[in-house]
């Protein structure tokens, strides 16, 4: 019932799954939740309004420490715990260097140390993982360096003949993320909890940075 005392909710599936939070739009924007998690905020961004089936609540619309509002929200409901982390369907960055910046990768980003490859050979794939102490260095030198790199669609990335892929569990949008190189020169990137984009960051870089994890 509307009446019901907010304090005896809490952020269950069928809740986030209301229309009222499923989906939220500001400024124009269309945020879509994705989860429940505690994340560091750092200013109020709007007021808005929770018209769920058991009460109406008041809730704050945060931005997300070292992240850009264009990207990700996080949203707090009065008298309700836990924080719901929203991300921008709308979302289209200009550049790959727009993209390092809104999401924090500039200040909070680092990877697992396992790189999956695999790597066309002239009669097979050769599918194997390596550990890869210097990743975050290789990344900076050769899959970050082409900040001007424009977006481009995922199935550019997938034709390529060779890939090596990573993750990060440590970033500012608190999510996993992946990373993927493709040896035709495309860098993919995809937030466990909202879109993929795919760079055209340039044969030369994309393929020093595979060789760089195989050796070869």
């Amino acid at each position: 019932e509307k009446n019901s005392p907010v304090s005896q909710l809490a952020w269950s599936k069928e809740i986030l799954s209301e229309e009222a939070v499923s989906s939220i739009n500001i400024d124009g924007n269309e945020y879509k939740v994705n989860s429940v998690k505690n994340l560091g905020t750092s200013n109020d961004f709007a007021d808005i309004s929770l018209d769920l089936d058991e009460a109406k609540v008041n809730a704050k619309a945060m931005t997300v420490e070292n992240v850009s509002e264009e990207l990700m929200l996080a949203v707090k409901a009065d008298g309700i715990d836990g924080t719901l982390v929203y991300m921008n369907s709308n979302y289209l960055p200009n550049d790959l260097g727009e993209l390092i910046e809104d999401a924090g990768f500039t200040t909070d980003l680092t990877f697992t140390n396992t790189v999956y490859c695999e790597i066309q050979k002239t009669d097979h794939v050769s599918r194997t993982s390596r550990p890869v102490e210097n990743l975050s260095s290789l990344v900076n030198t050769y899959l970050f360096s082409n900040t001007a790199a424009e977006p481009s669609g995922k199935s550019m990335y997938r034709e390529g003949a060779s890939r090596a892929s990573f993750t990060s569990k440590n970033n500012a949008t608190g999510q996993t993320i992946k990373f993927g190189a493709s040896s035709n020169g495309y860098l993919y990137i995809k937030f466990s909890e909202g879109n993929g984009y795919t760079f055209n960051i340039g044969e030369e870089n994309a393929n020093a940075f595979i060789h760089a994890i195989v050796g070869e």
